[in-house]
């Protein structure tokens, strides 16, 4: 659909409103308000439920319902259309609607709730909700893919990258392989070892097999470096990571996993060197206190309200998040949000990476990835 018809259809439903809700009003001020109270009740509520189902990831039938809501409520053209109606209510009274005849009801019932849905479209369109239905900033038409592709603030090598196209080693080859194909960023999935050690993995069911290990898990730190990745890569503990950061000042790692930044902090002292993904507001409260930098993960904030997240989230100081691409769907409005507020969204889960960077990128700020070509990437996306 080109861009001329989708603002056409914009400004229409913007104009549903006014003219709609008009009669809407209207016609809940003549007898039989009970009746028509209940019947657009029933409309807002079976609109909202199809509506909702567009944009909205949560699969209750209240959480949905109380988003459209708060749209509503939150929704100043609202505000001022009912003002106006009040007005034309008061100063008019003597408009009269034609007689709906018993042989008509059901035809013009169809076309009542055809219009209460066209209507509450109208109000979700003009709260801001149109971005995700009516925005080109994702097209890359529209994007500087070029630039995108070739900046190194928006790719963080996953698991610190995949040396010889094996993913979740997060081994000291990982890091050299990332590193000669120019990452600036290096995630590091974080957990402790039996005995209280950081070490660099991801799951520990998972590691047993990859190391061929038997013993129980987590393992002791000695099991865990005795131990390599697929039986060549090598385990990465706390000192190693902190060593190979320090002799390479202009990367920075990124964690992963691990929820407890002032512990943390105490092995990897030079905080300028790191930010922590966490987990939860008090972890977050925590590491601000102590002047370490984090970035939250997608689970701190996806039970904020829709309509309210992007200030509580900068109420928080939140600058980066780290979200599935899983939830661009239900959430465009959201990242479009967050982008216009300056913060910086980087996607995980990638599964194609050119796919994700060409359809995906341009409602985030960065992705996180195995491997990439900074010199000649692959923007090819029309």
């Amino acid at each position: 659909m080109g861009y001329a018809k989708k603002m056409f259809i914009e400004n229409l439903l913007e104009v549903s409103l006014y003219l709609f809700s008009t009669l809407v009003f209207l016609r809940l001020m003549r007898p039989g308000l009970l009746r028509n109270s209940a019947r657009v009740l029933f409309a807002i509520v079976f609109a909202s439920m199809i509506l909702s189902k567009l944009y909205f990831t949560e699969n209750s039938f209240y959480a949905r319902l109380d988003f459209v809501a708060k749209s509503l409520f939150y929704s100043s053209r609202f505000h001022l259309a009912f003002v106006g109606i009040a007005v034309i209510a008061y100063f008019i009274p003597q408009i009269k609607l034609p007689r709906i005849t018993p042989a008509k009801s059901l035809f013009i019932n169809i076309v009542l709730l055809f219009f209460y849905i066209l209507t509450l479209y109208s109000l979700i369109m003009t709260q801001g909700l149109r971005e995700d239905y009516f925005t080109d900033q994702n097209s890359p038409l529209k994007r500087d893919l070029l630039q995108e592709a070739t900046d190194r603030d928006r790719f963080i090598a996953h698991s610190t990258g995949y040396p010889d196209g094996v993913p979740y080693t997060n081994s000291l080859e990982g890091l050299e392989y990332s590193n000669s194909a120019g990452f600036k960023y290096f995630e590091v999935d974080t957990q402790k070892t039996s005995d209280g050690h950081w070490v660099g993995m991801h799951d520990w069911e998972d590691w047993a097999q990859d190391t061929k290990y038997a013993g129980t898990i987590p393992p002791t730190f000695a099991d865990f470096k005795s131990h390599k990745i697929n039986g060549r890569f090598t385990p990465l503990d706390i000192e190693t990571i902190r060593s190979w950061f320090l002799a390479h000042p202009d990367k920075r790692l990124i964690t992963d996993k691990v929820n407890e930044p002032v512990e943390y902090a105490k092995s990897f002292p030079e905080k300028n060197r790191y930010a922590m993904e966490l987990f939860d507001e008090d972890s977050l409260t925590e590491a601000r206190k102590n002047d370490i930098d984090a970035l939250i993960s997608w689970s701190v904030f996806k039970d904020m309200p829709p309509y309210d997240s992007i200030s509580q989230l900068k109420e928080l100081k939140v600058d980066k998040i780290a979200m599935s691409r899983l939830q661009i769907k239900g959430r465009k409005r959201f990242l479009l949000q967050a982008r216009n507020a300056g913060i910086k969204v980087y996607l995980f889960n990638i599964e194609d990476i050119h796919k994700s960077f060409c359809e995906e990128m341009g409602y985030a700020y960065g992705m996180y990835i195995g491997t990439w070509n900074f010199n000649q990437p692959d923007i090819n996306c029309h």
